[in-house]
């Protein structure tokens, strides 16, 4: 185990944060019913938990041209998400792992 010295307090809030999330997640895993409800809380979990701006998950379609489109998302920047997705269809992005 590789020491880097003391964890300010800044470190350990966001620490604490992201574990309450995976946990939070970890408890989703255990009451989701079908796959939507589960990428839709995950993406809710993101934002509340782990203070994120925007979550999304994504999916590719059978026989669309190589894209990623959004099946859930949460968070203030959400809005912004459709204007992404585009943009990354039309990039190299569309192309390469997501």
């Amino acid at each position: 185990m590789v020491d880097d010295g003391p964890v300010s307090d800044g470190d350990g809030a966001r620490l604490v944060a992201s574990l309450r999330m995976v946990n939070a997640c970890a408890q989703a895993m255990i009451r989701a019913t079908d796959e939507l409800t589960l990428a839709s809380e995950i993406c809710r979990l993101a934002v509340a938990h782990g203070g994120y701006q925007l979550a999304w998950v994504g999916a590719t379609a059978p026989g669309e041209a190589p894209s990623v489109r959004p099946i859930a998302c949460a968070g203030p920047a959400a809005e912004h998400l459709d204007v992404a997705a585009q943009t990354c269809a039309e990039a190299a992005c569309a192309r390469a792992p997501t």
